[in-house]
């Protein structure tokens, strides 16, 4: 992986040290070899005096979202030594498990609105997808 870097990113890759939160990672569910799986990579910055409120609404978040069918990893890191950014790490079995069913939940959409108004410019600027490197 590390021999590619200088021929597959258009960028220098950023390195975070990450911290656990009050919901700590943890591995919910195996996935089935047939899945096609999909995951999801969202570090984001939020604006000041917004992390607790944040942190207060993502432990409900993930509580839910641990339950969810399609969800096999969920979960949120702070990063060491920067109090304005968070590291969401999603593994669902499939793509329309996000788009179709965990995006639509209440909780989903509540959380949706408050980090409209908390992070530091747009939502889409943060979400990277892992693909497979072959």
């Amino acid at each position: 992986m590390i021999s590619l870097i200088d021929t597959v990113l258009s960028e220098p890759p950023q390195v975070y040290n990450v911290e656990d939160t009050d919901s700590a990672p943890v591995a919910l569910l195996e996935a089935d070899p047939q899945d096609p799986r999909f995951n999801i990579v969202f570090i984001f910055k939020i604006k000041p005096g917004t992390r607790e409120q944040l942190l207060a609404q993502f432990k409900e978040h993930i509580t839910h979202t641990r339950t969810e069918a399609g969800c096999l990893l969920f979960d949120l890191c702070k990063v060491e030594g920067d109090e304005d950014t968070l590291v969401v790490y999603e593994h669902w079995r499939k793509e329309s498990d996000v788009w179709n069913i965990h995006f639509n939940q209440p909780y989903a959409v509540e959380t949706g609105k408050l980090m409209e108004a908390c992070i530091v410019g747009d939502m889409q600027q943060y979400m990277n997808f892992v693909t497979q490197i072959a």
